[in-house]
Parts: C-alpha cells; sequence; structure tokens
C-alpha cells in the first residue's frame, strides 16, 4: 500500500520568516522505504541567537508514527554584530554656556534581534555644575530593532566668570555588537 505522512513545525524558535516547510502530502509508494523533501532556510541579515525548529510527522496513512516522529533542525546565525558608532553627521559642537540641550545621536550599522548597550565614559574639563546627561541616556541600550539612540547634554548657564570647559563622551565596549573604526569620541565646548 502507498504510505501519505504531511510535516509541519510543531516546536522551536524559529519562525516563517527563518524557514520554510513544505505543505504538501508526501507518498511512498509500494516498496519503497523512504521519502525526501526539502526544508528551505531563509537567509537573513539580522544578528542573532541560533534558532530550532520541530519537524513533526502527521497525517499518516498506511503507517504508524516510529520511534523519531520528530525531527530538530538548528539554524545557526551567519551574521556579524552589528558596529556601534556616534553618527557621523552629528559632529563634535561648541556652544556659548546657556541653558540649552544638545543631543548626540549613537547608531549601528544594523538591526539585531539581541540588546546592545554600550557605556559611555564621561570626561573633559566640565563638572557637574556645568552639565547633565539626558535621564537614562547612559548606558546608550538599543532595544532589539533599534538602530538610534540619543545622548542629551544638557547645558547650564551658571553665571560664572571663567574658561571654555568641555566634555567629552567616548563610547565602550559594547555588549552584541562591536565598535566601529571612527567616531567613538564626541568633545562638547562650552
Amino acid at each position: 500500500k502507498t504510505v501519505q505522512f504531511a510535516v509541519s513545525r510543531t516546536g522551536g524558535t524559529a519562525t516563517s520568516a527563518d524557514l520554510t516547510v513544505p505543505t504538501t502530502t508526501f507518498s511512498i509508494p509500494p516498496g519503497a522505504t523512504t521519502a525526501t523533501f526539502n526544508v528551505t532556510i531563509i537567509d537573513d541579515t539580522l544578528d542573532e541567537d541560533d534558532e530550532t525548529a520541530v519537524l513533526s510527522l502527521g497525517g499518516l496513512v498506511n503507517a504508524t508514527a516510529g520511534a523519531q516522529a520528530t525531527h530538530t533542525i538548528t539554524i545557526t546565525d551567519n551574521d556579524d554584530p552589528p558596529q556601534v558608532r556616534f553618527d557621523p553627521t552629528t559632529p563634535d559642537r561648541s556652544a556659548t554656556e546657556a541653558n540649552l540641550t544638545f543631543t548626540y545621536r549613537v547608531i549601528l550599522s544594523a538591526p539585531s534581534t539581541k540588546q546592545i548597550t554600550v557605556p559611555v565614559t564621561l570626561g573633559g574639563s566640565a563638572d557637574n555644575k556645568d552639565y547633565d546627561i539626558g535621564t537614562g541616556d547612559i548606558p546608550v541600550v538599543f532595544q532589539p530593532g533599534q538602530t538610534a539612540k540619543d545622548i542629551r547634554v544638557i547645558v547650564k548657564d551658571d553665571n560664572a566668570k571663567e574658561s571654555d570647559e568641555t566634555i567629552t563622551l567616548q563610547l565602550g565596549t559594547p555588549t552584541n555588537a562591536t565598535n566601529a573604526g571612527d567616531n567613538q569620541l564626541r568633545t562638547h565646548t562650552i
């Protein structure tokens, strides 16, 4: 007798954006013992964890499920982590002391499915009477899918006669990303 079966995805972390499973019914003719089908893995450009897909046999006609009615496929990620840098269109700035907010944008070269955290080291000759950093801006945290975040430098007008002062923002080593080869430091001159 002809044996018929179907295959479906019944578990794992992969989604339909990661692979396609045939939706047809397969047949094994009398006298044969095997049938072959193809699962298509979809190559994306996202840095992500390895993913799995559990395939199960079902819709059996003229047969019963054996000891191995499921199979797990592991999809190994082949994408490099994104690179982090200050946006090249947001250069160093110099502005007269005033109660103003300046924004320095930090960008990723590509989206990721992972949360990315970038520490930032503050330096320069200015101190906390001269400026604040926007609440929650440091460390810079990219949620999955985000590619741009802002650091707000809030300059205070302290009415003191003093020399020009600087604030430096230095990107540190990120988690789940890498530092780009450029635009890792910004200097704000008050």
